[in-house]
């Protein structure tokens, strides 16, 4: 983003690439004489090793990215922690159940568990802010109402990014991120659901569970 407006800056203050004004309104013939720019180069990784992020550290992110106590990310029906739960499947090991060592694959299920902690974490975070006399993470927008400007989607959609992805968000995904709330209040949601899916969308995402 920065770069960007530093570009339109540049392009505004100088002309035309390449040229510049001189007296008489002529211009010179281009300066072509400059260092060559090159392509960046990429190689491939010599270990192609992406994991997927188990229980504990998938729990420690998430307290650390919305700021909540390891008992807040997820409770099953308020009283059992859902890593707890969805050791297994998070892989984790259960000795009460028999399994001393994770399972070398993913079950049908890791997915579901997944979601189910990030989303539980998303909207405990909502609910405190909502409470709060200064939200931690949801303070950009009307958590209460059904509208939002791009300027709203734009901080909220930011904060997210940041805190569970350790990055800007892309132009793109602004839009993205944007265009989603239409969709959630023409189907009966508001304002707050946006900003819960948005959250669960982020941190479910590939570059989130990964590592």
């Amino acid at each position: 983003m920065r770069a960007a407006l530093l570009a339109i800056l540049l392009a505004a203050c100088s002309g035309q690439p390449g040229s510049r004004l001189v007296p008489g309104g002529e211009l010179p013939e281009e300066d072509t004489s400059g260092p060559e720019i090159l392509e960046p180069s990429y190689d491939a990784s010599v270990r192609a090793d992406l994991r997927l992020k188990r229980w504990r550290q998938l729990s420690l992110d998430l307290q650390g990215a919305l700021q909540l106590v390891e008992d807040d990310v997820c409770r099953e029906a308020d009283r059992f922690d859902c890593t707890t739960l969805h050791v297994v499947p998070l892989g984790g090991v259960s000795s009460d159940n028999g399994l001393y060592s994770p399972q070398a694959q993913q079950s049908v299920t890791t997915g579901l568990a997944i979601e189910r902690v990030v989303l539980q974490a998303c909207i405990r975070r909502l609910d405190l802010d909502r409470e709060a006399d200064v939200p931690v993470v949801f303070g950009h927008i009307d958590l209460d109402g059904d509208t939002l400007d791009t300027e709203e989607a734009t901080a909220q959609a930011t904060e997210l990014w940041r805190r569970l992805l350790a990055r800007d968000p892309s132009p793109e995904e602004l839009g993205d991120a944007e265009a989603l709330h239409g969709r959630i209040v023409d189907a009966g949601g508001d304002t707050a659901s946006w900003a819960a899916m948005l959250c669960m969308a982020v941190g479910t995402s590939t570059e989130a569970l990964t590592y």
